[in-house]
């Protein structure tokens, strides 16, 4: 339990000193810009060396059918994770069925970008295949 409120607590100063860097990462930036039209530091650099800046891509995005979206990730981001081309769903979508050409897509972007690639859960609550798990019975409402 101690180590539960520990970890919990720690989560929560990295994520509101993460909220503060980027308030004013962003306060920074835009005051550069204003005055000096220099650019800011990419959200990558400015934490290098401390921890790596991820980000969930879409098929869109690695697939670099939207170009704008792809400038701002490989611009400031070091780490990916896929949206939906890992879950079981899209990967092994029936028994005798495995599809791995998003993924693959997914892995050579960041390749290509020289980012850290990160997988996403096999099993999640949302996206199973129906083959995997047998239907439940509904609850009869009172």
């Amino acid at each position: 339990m101690a180590f539960q409120t520990l970890t919990n607590k720690s989560h929560y100063q990295i994520t509101r000193q993460l909220c503060w860097a980027f308030f004013l990462i962003s306060t920074i930036s835009c005051t550069a810009n204003n005055s000096t039209n220099t650019p800011s530091p990419a959200l990558k650099d400015a934490f290098r060396g401390q921890f790596l800046i991820g980000i969930a891509v879409n098929e869109r995005q690695f697939t670099e059918a939207d170009q704008k979206a792809v400038q701002l990730i490989t611009n400031n981001f070091n780490s990916i994770s896929p949206e939906n081309v890992l879950k079981w769903q899209s990967v092994h979508p029936s028994p005798d069925t495995y599809t791995f050409d998003m993924a693959d897509k997914f892995v050579e972007f960041g390749l290509k970008h020289n980012m850290v690639i990160i997988g996403h859960t096999l099993v999640w609550h949302h996206q199973t295949p129906q083959w995997v798990l047998p239907k439940r019975k509904r609850r009869k409402s009172r």
